[in-house]
């Protein structure tokens, strides 16, 4: 049996002209409990004030919903509950703890005013409870960390086991949080330290070193240098541990997902740290982390990027594998008498990241004479240097009034969009809050799309009035022709950006030049490829 309540409630005797007086009101919840299949255990009517919660048969129904007597509430309208949201929300809430269900006879909670201001201030309130539970919690875990106890982030730390805090009780004492030591996961933070500080080992040669023996990551799968990089420098396996490291931010670029929020962890400033004693059983003795760290640093001096290296024509993304298609970078072949230059495929290099596609190795020396007499050629002809620059010129301009084109088509759909959130928000098919949250993404996606096309319009433009002088341009690459045997490194560097140089060594040993010039093709051998390498 369906049990149900019917309330109603006027508050002046004019409200029998509006169709809205008691009988009325009664006679349209009788009718629609009928249509319901309701059984009618008790009806209420009142004359009061719908501002106020001090009412007598509202006091009666409350009773009876807090008995458990009825399953279902009928009312004509959802203000003859209440016209205060506040209470109207106490009401509901109410109900919904007793688990009956409020109805109206005329509208919905969805598509009435009042309906649509109590589901704004249940989400207000959600809210600033939510946001007022998360203060208590930080300032509880902050008041603990002050005292020295560890109370969150211990487990994720590689290298040791985490026993959660447990509160104390009127028959536990309780106990903190603690770390103790994972001796198998230790033993793997120790052996990366002792690679470092004592074989001199780089990060990538520390982790092919442990992929090779299958030892899983932290997080299961693959090591990467990040993750040996992380170890290295974490002070807590010397002991040292830190609460407040980092704070939560914004990102710089919001997306998202499934209505969560993503959110950026920066470095707080040193002097918001708050340090743990006691908490971080030691790993690594502060001589061997010592040791490490200055290993690292001898690394970091002789890494390529950071010391005199030798020059190399076609890095910079003008080198491509045939084989995968991925670039080919600087590898130097060093020995007692003389180093040797050379170009090999990423994917040899990065075994971590790429699958090795068995491209050779390839001598820089004669790659870059090869290339660098197909370009010389070119140069030799100012005409048809220009007439190709001009060619690539057009080409440019014509990609990004396509990419500004698709971007306004975008700025369209957008538009719409926003349009049918509108419309559903005016319909009472959307909360405010979620139109107000649309509406924000929107706005947030609108204004980067005007940046990207902003962007592209400038470099459109900057392509149009960059209009070479010709007879300029044509005496620059004539005189760069009569020295274009003799060009220094730099000079052919910027030859090679301003005709927009692709070159591509195919596993056969060919290799193919492409750019603003007439596309050739430069055989070789084998034997020619594997010279010096």
């Amino acid at each position: 049996m369906k049990r149900a309540a019917i309330y109603c409630r006027v508050f002046t005797d004019n409200q029998e002209t509006e169709g809205t007086s008691l009988q009325s009101q009664l006679q349209g919840c009788l009718d629609y409990c009928t249509g319901k299949g309701y059984t009618v255990v008790e009806q209420y009517s009142e004359s009061y004030s719908g501002l106020s919660l001090e009412r007598p048969k509202l006091d009666a129904l409350r009773e009876m919903v807090r008995n458990s007597e009825i399953d279902y509430l009928v009312i004509h309208c959802l203000d003859r509950l209440s016209r205060d949201p506040v209470h109207g929300v106490i009401l509901i809430e109410e109900l919904e703890k007793y688990h009956v269900t409020l109805e109206a006879v005329t509208e919905t909670m969805d598509n009435s005013e009042v309906g649509r201001l109590i589901s704004y201030i249940r989400g207000f309130a959600s809210k600033l409870e939510a946001q007022k539970i998360k203060e208590r919690t930080i300032r509880g875990k902050k008041t603990l960390a002050l005292q020295g106890v560890l109370s969150f982030g211990g487990r994720g730390l590689f290298g040791y086991n985490y026993s959660p805090r447990v509160k104390r009780t009127q028959d536990n004492p309780g106990s903190p949080a603690k770390r103790t030591v994972n001796e198998a996961q230790a033993a793997i933070v120790k052996r990366i330290f002792t690679l470092v500080a004592e074989h001199g080992y780089g990060l990538f040669k520390v982790v092919n070193e442990l992929n090779d023996e299958f030892i899983p990551a932290p997080a299961g799968g693959r090591w990467h240098e990040n993750a040996a990089w992380h170890i290295l420098h974490n002070p807590g396996y010397k002991g040292e541990y830190y609460a407040y490291r980092y704070k939560s931010i914004p990102p710089k670029n919001p997306k998202i997902i499934s209505g969560i929020k993503n959110r950026t962890h920066i470095l707080r400033d040193k002097s918001e740290w708050i340090p743990l004693p006691n908490v971080n059983p030691v790993i690594v003795e502060p001589e061997l982390w010592d040791a490490a760290h200055v290993q690292l640093d001898i690394n970091r001096r002789n890494f390529p990027i950071n010391r005199v290296h030798h020059n190399y024509l076609l890095t910079g993304g003008h080198l491509r594998c045939g084989t995968c298609g991925h670039a080919m970078s600087s590898s130097l072949k060093k020995a007692l008498t003389k180093d040797t230059r050379r170009y090999r495929c990423i994917s040899a290099q990065k075994r971590n990241d790429y699958q090795p596609c068995g491209q050779k190795i390839v001598n820089a020396d004669w790659l870059e004479e090869v290339v660098w007499e197909r370009i010389a050629k070119i140069l030799k002809n100012p005409k048809v240097a220009l007439s190709q620059m001009d060619k690539e010129r057009s080409k440019s301009t014509t990609s990004l009034d396509a990419d500004i084109a698709l971007k306004n088509r975008s700025l369209d759909d957008l538009n719409d969009e926003r349009k049918r959130y509108l419309h559903q928000y005016g319909k009472g098919l959307l909360s405010e809050i979620d139109f107000e949250t649309e509406s924000i993404r929107i706005k947030r996606v609108t204004d980067r799309v005007l940046e990207n096309i902003s962007n592209l319009e400038a470099a459109r433009q900057s392509i149009l009035t960059a209009a070479v002088n010709y007879d300029q341009l044509s005496g620059a690459v004539e005189a760069l022709a009569n020295r274009v045997r003799d060009a220094d490194f730099e000079t052919k560097k910027l030859a090679l950006r301003w005709l927009s140089i692709m070159v591509t060594v195919k596993p056969d040993g060919s290799v193919l030049i492409d750019g603003s010039l007439p596309p050739g093709k430069v055989g070789a051998t084998n034997d020619t490829i594997r010279t010096g390498c």
